[in-house]
């Protein structure tokens, strides 16, 4: 992971030195700790949706079998895997319905709306919700060092700000801006802000 934000952004064709010759001395080294910052949480952030990715495969696969959806395995890895990037994931959900209905009426089943739509979906629905509410605050709060309840406030307002984009970085950005204003704090603190 290490070297996401370097590799994809300032690295990318040069930039990282181009920017770097173009600021001030006096700016380089901010600008490096900086990147460096950035390269941390970002690297953090998708460690994270790796770990809630393995979680959540095991959760939707169970909710999946145990409602009845035809292909659970397939369909609770497919719907953990795309849920790396936050609410992707409902695209597998509808799929799983839609194989689910085809399947009942390939097998002459009876089309039972409760079985076929409605458990999956309530299933669908907990995992989901144990995802954003408990599992996102938690390991990537623990992963960035941010609350849960910032995590959820960052979510929220990366979402409303830069929709699916916002909601991708909100969590590494939020954190970023953590550090450093922890940083400007601490170097106020000690007086060594350069003026």
């Amino acid at each position: 992971m290490g070297g996401v934000v370097h590799t994809f952004a300032a690295n990318s064709k040069g930039t990282y030195r181009y920017v770097l010759r173009w600021l001030p001395r006096s700016l380089q080294s901010e600008y490096i700790s900086l990147m460096d910052v950035l390269n941390v949480c970002f690297a953090g952030f998708f460690r994270g949706r790796i770990i809630i990715a393995l979680i959540t495969a095991f959760l939707f696969s169970y909710a999946f079998k145990i409602t009845g959806v035809s292909y659970w395995l397939l369909f609770g890895v497919l719907a953990a895997s795309f849920n790396i990037v936050p609410y992707l994931s409902l695209f597998v959900w509808l799929l799983a319905l839609i194989v689910n209905m085809g399947d009942a009426l390939i097998k002459n089943e009876s089309l039972d709306i409760v079985r076929l739509f409605v458990w999956p979906s309530v299933a669908f629905g907990v995992v989901q919700f144990v995802e954003g509410w408990l599992l996102t605050p938690w390991v990537q709060g623990k992963d960035e060092d941010l609350s849960a309840a910032t995590v959820l406030v960052a979510i929220s307002v990366g979402g409303m700000a830069g929709g699916f984009v916002g909601l991708v970085v909100s969590i590494p950005l939020a954190a970023a801006l953590k550090k450093l204003a922890e940083s400007y704090l601490v170097r106020l603190k000690r007086g060594t802000m350069e003026h």
